[in-house]
Order: C-alpha cells, then sequence, then structure tokens
C-alpha cells in the first residue's frame, strides 16, 4: 500500500480522523513539523485489524471442531480396529468358513443406492476384502493427509499464498498482473484440499458400509442355518427310528454268519500260528561237533594264560645276596617247580571248559528234537479243526446270501433318507456326527464374526466421524470463508478496478476471512500432521502387526493376540498423550500463523506511521524495501544498472536527497548517492532494516525450546562424530561441548592442520580427556574430500553424528577447483560428496539400531536465494550475474534441500537443516568489507538481535542429539519450526537438485 493508498483507505467512514490539533513534534528535526493527520487514521485502521486478527483466533479456539479436545479421541480407536481385523483375518482363515455364502452381494447406502459389490459369494474372501478396505483406507489416509498438511503449510506460510494475495492488495502494479493467478492458485489448492478429505471420508464411509453388509448377511446366514437346524432335527428324529428298525434286521440277518466267520477266522489263525512255529524250528540250522582247534580256541578266550603267582616277599638282604652270588639250586628248583603246576591247572580249567560246552551242544539237540516233534502233530490236529470248519459254512451258505440281500435292501432306504440333508443336524444320528460337529463349528464361527464385526463397525464409525470431522471444517473453510474473501477481490476484477477501489468496509470484512482462512487452514495443517505422525508410528506398525498375527499358527495365536493386545492398548494410551501435548501447540500456530497475515496487512497501515514525518510524502513501501535489499548486496559483484529498469520509477521529496529513480547501490552512482545523501537518508534506511529483520526473526515460527548442553546432551559413549569446519566459531563449540558427554570419537575436519591443532589443543584445555582427531579436509576441492573420507573410513568403521558445519559467506566471485560457483561449490557440493562417500557407515550404523544423525547448517539467508530458488544455469560459473549474497542465499537454500531429501530417502538416518541464529562469528565479515553502509548495517543489527558463539551452537546441538527432532525439517533457533521461506518446504525443487547433484558426482568415489 502506498502513502496515498493509505490516505484513500483512511478517508472511510469506518476511522474518523483525530482533531486538527493533533499534532507530535518531529523526532529529527527536519522536515514539516507535524504528522498527517491521515497518518493517525491509518494507526486506527491497523489497530482494528489487529482486534480483528485477536477476535479471529478466539472464535476459532471457541468453536472449530479441530481446536476442541474431541478431535483427538477417534485416533486412539485406530489401534483397536486394527486388532479387531486380525481376528477376522484369523476367523476367516478357519477351514470350515471355506463353503459359507454370503445371501447379497451388493453394498448400499442409506438410501439404498448400490455403492460397491463384494467381489466373493463367499463369507471368507469377503472378511479378506474387509480387512484389505480398512488397511489400504488407513495408509491412503496417511498419504492424503500428508498432502493436505503440505498443501495447508504451503498456504498459510509467511511467503504463502494467502500472504502473497494479501501483499498484491497493496501492489497496485504486481496485482494487475499477478493477482487473478495468485487467486486462481488458491482456489485450485482449496478445491484439491477438500477433495483430498472428502476421498478420505468416502473410503472410510465406505469400509463401515461393508462391515454392516458383512455384518448383516452373518446375521442372515446364521438364522437361516438355524432354520434349517430345527427342521432338520424333526426329519432327523423319524429318520432315526426307520434306521433302528433296518439295522435290527441287518443284524439278524449278519448274526449267523459272524458266528461261523469268528470260528473260521481263530481255525484259520491258529493253523497259521503252528505253520509259522513249525518253519521257525526247520529254519533252524543243525547243531554240529565243531573241530578241536575251534573249542581249544574258546577255552583259550575263556581261560587266558596269565602269570605264575608270587612265592613270597624277599628281604632286602636276600635279594642283595641273590644279585652277587645268585641264587640257591634249591630256590631255581623250587619256582620251577611252581610254575609248572600253575601251567597244569589251567591246563585242567580249559579241558573242563570244553567238556561243559560238548555237554551243552547234546542237550540243545535233544530240546530241538522235541519241539519239532510237537509243532508237526500240532500242525496236523489243526489242519483237521479246519476243514470241520469250512464244512460248517458251507452248510451257513445259504442264510449268509438271505441276509446280503435284506442289508442291501435296508441300506437303499437309509440313502433316501441322507439325501433330505439330515447330516446339518445329527444329534441323535451316530453315523452322522462328524456333519453335526462341523455345523456347530459353523455357527460358531458365524457367531464370532457377528461379534468382531460389530465392535470393528463401533472402531470404524469413530474413524468415520474423526475424517468426517475434518471434512466439515475443510468443506466450511472452503465453502465460506474462501469465497468471503475472493469474492469482493474477483468483483472488483470484474468491474475493471483496481483492488485499492475495494471499500473500506468490505476490505476489513474480506482481510477478516483471510485470517479466518489462515487460523482454520492452521488447524487443519496440524491435525493432518498428528495424523500422520500416529500413522507412521502406532497405525502402520500395527497393520504389519495385524497382518502377522493372522499368519500364526494356532499354537502361537493366543499368545500373540496377548501380545498385541497389550501393544494396541499401549498405543491408545500413547496417542491419548501425543495428543493433548499437540492440542496447545495446535492453539499456539494458530494465534501465530494469524497474527503473522494481520502483519502483512497491518504492514501498510503502519508504515507511515513508523517513519519519521520527513518521509510521509515519499512513495516508499515495504513491498519494495525486499527489491531494494536485493539491490543493494549487488554492489559487491559491481552492476551495470540493468537492475534499475526492473524496478518501478519512483518521486522522493528533496528532504531524502535521493535520484528521481529508486536509489539503489546496485552501482557505484547509487551508492555514492547514498554516501552522499543526508545522514537522515541513512538512518531512515537502517531504521528500517532493522525494523524489518526484527519482523522477519521474530515474528513467526513455533516456540523456541529449552536447552542446556551440559545437561541436555545424553551420554555420547561409543559414539563417533565428525565435524566439519571444526577449527573455530560454531564448529570448534560444537566439538568441545560434544567432548563433555564421552563419545568414542571426534573427528575434526578442517583446511588448515595448524588452527585444527591449536582449536584441539585448546578444547583439551576444558576437556583434557577429549578423543579428538584431525582430518583434512577442504569443502572447495573434490580431491581434498574423497581423501579425507578415505581416511575417514580406513580408520572407523561407524559414524553416529555428521555435523556439516563449514562454509563460506559472502565471498567475492570464483569458482572452485572443480568449476562450481565458489559459495555453492563450498557450501553444498562439498558437504553432498562428503555425505555421499560416508552414507554406507551411516547406514551400517543405523542398521545396528542405533540413532544415525546428519545435521546441515543452512541460513536464514536462504530467503535471499533467487526466485525460482535454484538457478541452475549458474551453478557452474561465477554467477556474475547474481549478488554475492543471492548467491549465498541460493547456496544455503541447498543445503536445507539437500537435508530434506537426505530425510525422504534414508528414514532411517535423523536429517535436519537449521539457522544458527545472527553469531558474531568472523563468517560475516566479508560481506561487509566493501560497503560502508553494510558495516553499519551489520553491526547495528548485531548489536540488537546477535548472539555470542556459545548461544549459537545450541540448534545445532539439539538438533544432533534431541529425541523431538523431526528428521527434514528446518529449524531456527532453537528447535523452532515454520520459518522457512517457501522454497524449503519444495519437494520437487529438492528431487531436481538431488538429481543433479548425483550426476554431477557420478564418478567420485571411494
Amino acid at each position: 500500500m502506498t502513502f496515498d493508498q493509505g490516505r484513500t483507505a483512511a478517508n472511510g467512514a469506518d476511522y474518523p480522523s483525530h482533531p486538527d490539533d493533533f499534532r507530535q513534534s518531529s523526532t529529527y528535526g527536519v522536515g514539516q513539523p507535524d504528522y498527517d493527520p491521515k497518518a493517525q487514521q491509518r494507526a486506527n485502521y491497523a489497530l482494528a485489524l489487529q482486534m480483528s486478527c485477536r477476535d479471529v483466533v478466539q472464535t476459532i479456539k471457541a468453536s472449530d471442531l479441530l481446536m476442541s479436545n474431541e478431535w483427538a479421541k477417534p485416533l486412539t480407536h485406530a489401534p483397536n480396529a486394527i486388532s479387531i481385523m486380525a481376528l477376522c483375518l484369523k476367523t476367516a482363515a478357519v477351514r470350515e468358513a471355506a463353503n459359507i455364502k454370503v445371501r447379497d452381494k451388493e453394498i448400499t447406502d442409506e438410501t439404498g443406492k448400490i455403492i460397491g459389490l463384494l467381489p466373493s459369494e463367499y463369507f471368507r474372501t469377503n472378511l479378506q476384502h474387509c480387512a484389505d478396505i480398512g488397511r489400504l483406507a488407513f495408509l491412503d489416509a496417511q498419504k492424503r493427509m500428508n498432502n493436505l498438511q503440505s498443501v495447508a503449510r504451503s498456504m498459510i506460510a509467511p511467503e504463502g499464498t494467502i500472504a502473497y494475495i494479501i501483499d498484491l492488495l497493496s501492489d497496485l502494479e504486481d496485482a494487475e498482473d499477478n493477482l487473478p493467478g495468485a487467486m486462481k492458485r488458491l482456489e485450485t489448492n482449496a478445491e484439491n484440499f477438500k477433495a483430498d478429505a472428502e476421498a478420505i471420508t468416502k473410503k472410510f464411509e465406505y469400509w463401515e458400509r461393508v462391515i454392516m453388509h458383512l455384518l448383516k448377511n452373518s446375521q442372515d446366514a446364521g438364522s437361516m442355518t438355524e432354520e434349517k437346524r430345527s427342521q432338520n432335527t424333526v426329519d432327523a428324529v423319524m429318520a432315526d427310528a426307520e434306521r433302528q428298525t433296518r439295522e435290527r434286521e441287518e443284524e439278524d440277518a449278519k448274526r449267523a454268519i459272524q458266528e461261523q466267520q469268528k470260528l473260521l477266522q481263530m481255525a484259520r489263525r491258529e493253523v497259521e500260528e503252528a505253520q509259522r512255529r513249525l518253519n521257525v524250528l526247520l529254519d533252524r540250522p543243525p547243531i554240529e561237533e565243531p573241530p578241536a582247534w575251534s573249542d581249544m580256541m574258546h577255552a583259550r578266550e575263556f581261560v587266558p594264560d596269565r602269570p605264575a603267582p608270587s612265592r613270597g616277599q624277599k628281604g632286602v638282604i636276600v635279594k642283595g645276596l641273590e644279585y652277587v652270588f645268585g641264587s640257591r639250586d634249591s630256590e631255581v628248583a623250587a619256582e620251577n617247580r611252581h610254575r609248572k603246576e600253575h601251567a597244569e591247572s589251567i591246563a585242567n580249567e580249559r579241558q573242563a571248559y570244553i567238556a561243559k560246552a560238548a555237554e551243552k551242544r547234546e542237550m540243545q539237540r535233544r530240546v530241538a528234537q522235541a519241539q519239532l516233534d510237537e509243532a508237526r502233530g500240532n500242525e496236523t490236529k489243526l489242519w483237521e479243526e479246519l476243514n470241520k470248519q469250512k464244512e460248517k459254512l458251507s452248510i451257513s451258505h445259504h442264510s449268509l446270501t438271505k441276509a446280503k440281500h435284506d442289508l442291501a435292501k435296508t441300506h437303499a432306504e437309509l440313502q433316501r433318507l441322507c439325501s433330505e440333508k439330515i447330516e446339518l443336524v445329527c444329534l441323535l444320528v451316530p453315523p452322522n456326527a462328524h456333519a453335526n460337529k462341523k455345523q456347530e463349528q459353523i455357527m460358531k464361527i458365524l457367531e464370532e464374526s457377528m461379534r468382531r464385526l460389530t465392535e470393528l463397525k463401533k472402531e470404524v464409525e469413530e474413524m468415520a466421524l474423526f475424517f468426517s470431522r475434518v471434512q466439515t471444517v475443510i468443506t466450511t473453510t472452503v465453502n465460506e470463508n474462501l469465497q468471503s474473501f475472493l469474492n469482493p477481490i474477483q468483483r472488483a476484477l470484474d468491474k475493471g478496478d483496481s483492488v485499492d477501489k475495494i471499500r473500506e468496509r468490505s476490505k476489513q470484512n474480506l482481510l477478516r476471512n483471510a485470517f479466518e482462512l489462515q487460523g482454520r487452514f492452521s488447524a487443519t495443517a496440524d491435525v493432518a500432521s498428528m495424523y500422520v505422525l500416529v500413522s507412521n508410528k502406532y497405525i502402520r506398525p500395527g497393520i504389519n502387526k495385524m497382518e502377522a498375527l493372522a499368519a500364526m499358527n494356532d499354537g502361537d495365536f493366543e499368545r500373540g493376540k496377548e501380545e498385541f493386545r497389550d501393544w494396541c492398548d499401549s498405543a491408545a494410551e500413547d496417542i491419548v498423550r501425543i495428543t493433548d501435548g499437540e492440542q496447545y501447540k495446535m492453539a499456539e500456530n494458530l494465534t501465530r500463523n494469524v497474527e503473522v497475515l494481520s502483519q502483512r496487512a497491518i504492514t501498510g497501515a503502519l508504515f507511515g506511521v513508523f517513519l519519521p514525518p520527513e518521509a510521509s510524502d515519499c512513495y516508499l513501501i515495504s513491498a519494495d524495501f525486499a527489491e531494494y535489499w536485493r539491490a543493494w548486496v549487488l554492489k559487491q559483484s559491481g552492476c551495470d544498472c540493468t537492475r534499475h529498469e526492473d524496478l518501478r520509477p519512483r518521486r522522493c521529496t528533496s528532504d531524502w536527497q535521493c535520484q528521481p529513480t529508486r536509489p539503489s547501490v546496485a552501482c557505484s552512482i547509487c551508492d555514492q548517492s547514498l554516501q552522499t545523501s543526508s545522514p537522515l537518508t541513512t538512518l531512515h534506511f537502517v531504521y528500517l532494516y532493522i525494523l524489518l529483520l526484527y519482523c522477519i526473526v521474530g515474528s513467526a515460527g513455533s516456540k523456541c525450546v529449552k536447552f542446556n548442553p551440559d545437561t541436555d546432551i545424553p551420554s555420547l559413549k561409543d559414539k563417533v562424530i565428525l565435524v566439519t569446519g571444526g577449527n573455530s566459531g560454531l564448529g570448534k563449540e560444537s566439538v568441545l561441548q560434544f567432548a563433555k558427554h564421552d563419545p568414542k570419537e571426534i573427528w575434526l575436519g578442517a583446511r588448515s592442520e595448524a588452527k585444527a591443532k591449536e582449536a584441539i589443543s585448546d578444547i583439551k584445555a576444558q576437556v583434557p580427556n577429549a578423543p579428538i582427531k584431525f582430518v583434512k579436509i577442504d569443502l572447495a576441492s573434490f580431491k581434498s574430500i574423497c581423501e579425507a573420507a578415505k581416511v575417514f573410513t580406513q580408520e572407523s568403521d561407524r559414524l553416529d553424528i555428521l555435523l556439516l558445519n563449514g562454509g563460506i559467506m559472502s565471498v567475492p566471485p570464483g569458482t572452485t577447483d572443480d568449476g562450481y560457483e565458489i559459495q555453492f561449490g563450498t557450501n553444498h557440493m562439498g558437504h553432498a560428496l562428503l555425505t555421499k562417500l560416508l552414507l554406507p557407515t551411516l547406514l551400517r550404523t543405523a542398521d545396528k539400531g542405533n540413532d544415525v544423525r546428519v545435521t546441515v547448517l543452512a541460513s536464514s539467508a536462504h530467503q535471499y536465494a533467487p526466485p525460482e530458488g535454484i538457478k541452475f544455469d549458474t551453478l557452474k560459473s561465477q554467477a556474475l550475474q547474481m549478488g554475492t549474497i543471492t548467491r549465498y542465499g541460493q547456496s544455503k537454500l541447498a543445503n536445507a534441500l539437500f537435508a530434506k531429501e537426505l530425510a525422504r530417502r534414508y528414514p532411517q538416518l535423523t536429517t535436519a537443516s537449521l539457522q544458527p541464529g545472527l553469531v558474531t562469528t568472523n563468517l560475516a565479515n566479508t560481506m561487509s568489507d566493501n560497503s560502508w553502509i553494510m558495516r553499519l548495517a551489520w553491526k547495528v543489527t548485531a548489536f540488537f538481535i546477535g548472539v555470542d558463539v556459545p548461544t549459537g551452537t545450541l540448534n545445532q546441538l539439539w538438533a544432533s542429539t534431541s529425541k523431538n527432532v523431526v528428521s527434514g525439517t528446518y529449524y531456527e533457533p532453537i528447535g523452532r519450526t515454520g520459518l522457512g521461506k517457501r522454497h524449503t518446504n519444495d519437494s520437487a525443487l529438492a528431487a531436481k537438485l538431488w538429481d543433479w547433484t548425483e550426476k554431477e558426482l557420478e564418478g567420485d568415489k571411494l
């Protein structure tokens, strides 16, 4: 909004001007002595918008379904629904369920309209189909809810579609070209938003309808089965009486032949046994006399040779005399007699053994002959008995034939009765006991299915209610708030009017609707984000557990069911805790997002109030200042003034002593004009710079978390850490803080070995046993990076924390050794190559169940990247057409996008990008070397919002160790989300950059 537009808006009847005697003296002592009274009207207008913002926040919190605690309760039903699905699948797997059929395959809605068909006539297949619908509904819901939160956040972001439209309302020239397209994008996104919500709700409602249909079929099948059981019971009684009569006739017919058959069979068995025994005896080998030498060999084995026993102990003196003079003759003779007697004793024992063996063999011959004679006599006797039984059986042949004829007639009658399906209920019919058991099992399956489906219906009703609430909020938001926001603008465009012609009251109403739109989209995004979190953490793992449980054998099923039930109960409790904790954050996010949007609307109204009165006639507006800042930093690389052609001409009062066209330091002429202008001009510029920077840094984002590295960093025992740029500043401080928590190794990467050793010495002065190793890394040289990665991987088999801290800022134009723009090549390409080379080590560490982190230092300067985000045609050049800040912003945006895509491709790693803050290090020195205005702005800004190195390190230490880090997220100090500009959430740009980088690094390997 220009100052003239502000005056026009202030002339409306809604905000009366202050009395004419309103005065405020000039702070700066030059120019007009008083403020224009219209400035007060603009202030009142801004105050009204601020109050409207506050009212909208309170209204949404009080009335919106998503802002009450009720929205979260249905999520706790998801684990129980999954557990019931598992039991349904197990029921469907029972063999007896295979032949149960459904009565009707058509699924209808409440009006009777057919909305689907069951895939099979068999109940078991349809139970599996029901479980598949639920599984796909949950997974599709996660996908669409993730898309919902992405679309919602893109619309409500500080640089999102809604904020852009608000900005265009204050920018007539840009509005003429861009407002219709922005409105169309917002409408398209909102319709897609609504379509996704409707699709999710329809899937869960259809699942509910399938469950209700199967439940009804189960009830019908049970009723039909019970009726059939009753009718067949009557038939079974009659059939049983008939069967008993036929059985008695059959028994009479069989009785005669059974007796004869028993006797005949007994005789045959005895004959067979006698023959067997005889054959056994005949098959025995004859008992022959063995040769004499054989008996002698056995005798030798039984009575082996053994040394003769000693005749007694001799004394030492006797042994000594015998040794000197030899044994006496009498002694020798006695010894010989003793040995001879011993040999004769052994021979006598052997003869006695041989005689006993011969006697035993003779006894065995006599026994065998007696057994053989007895067996032959028994066989003859049994054959005579067998012949007699055959004669008796022949006599009974006529009666046997008649009995068989009667039995055949009885079986025919029984077959007729069985054809009447008496097999379904056979409580009184023993031959059909198996059919009775089968029928009981079928009834049990139907009853179990009805019970489980009833439980599942209740749980799915809750989930359908949850998504229906979300859809209701989204539909209301899109159909009412969105149209109320866009319609006044569209009416003005349809009439051919500019947006400044919109009546003040209408503009205020449309802005209020914009605030409501922003607030409800904010709440919806948080709910969608919460569902995605719950789905990733509980629903998807629950589905995997469900399928594993359904596949268990019967022996393990009961144990698995109890374990799964315990897990579901625990998951439901965790979901309650998570949603309760997120409820407060939702309110915070709602307030913040609405206030950010209101600030955009208020900025135009307050612009003339914030600046001194001397600037009241200057046609500068807040939206132009961003372009002014971009142009300003171009001086670092020189400029041919072509950028002036892209900027609108601007009149300025003599008080500002500016050029007739907009001033810019994109070239030396404009820089000189600023340096030679009055101090007031420079002071205005610096003041506005600080004001806008304060708004950028402090007005948005999530709440800062508390973090004390001494107490909040957990034990790093056994962990290996690598930090680039670790010899000074943030990197050095990070190594120091890591070293305090007992890591296994810290690798300090730096270009200069001397500076690295000095840093290590400083750190060890505070942590004497710090396990720090130096590795030489020049991020501007692929060769150096490959050598560093090789050294690391040869000495370490794991890597738990990779802190990509090193980088350069706002250096003169140039290229790296490998031909990339110096800042992009160092900050992005160098770290991308290092990550690629260390990725196998990172993944191996993660595969062992370790928490592996990749932390990338980006910067809030990513907002100064080119409008398209990454200009790929400039990356392999000095990019002279871009200013140094733009080149730096492009490299830092690349850092954020690289971290986002790394997190998506490797979910087993926790990857985050971050802004450390406005840290008073040496990194920004080169930025202010060539411009006294730069130096002044930097010093003033650092004085107000700068932090020291230990404070600046907190965000990267938190991101490297905290359990609350969400992979793929961009954080500002400390742990604050939602501050990244539009391109940091551009998944397509992140994927494009990743593919481009991968292609560039194809030939670089260890």
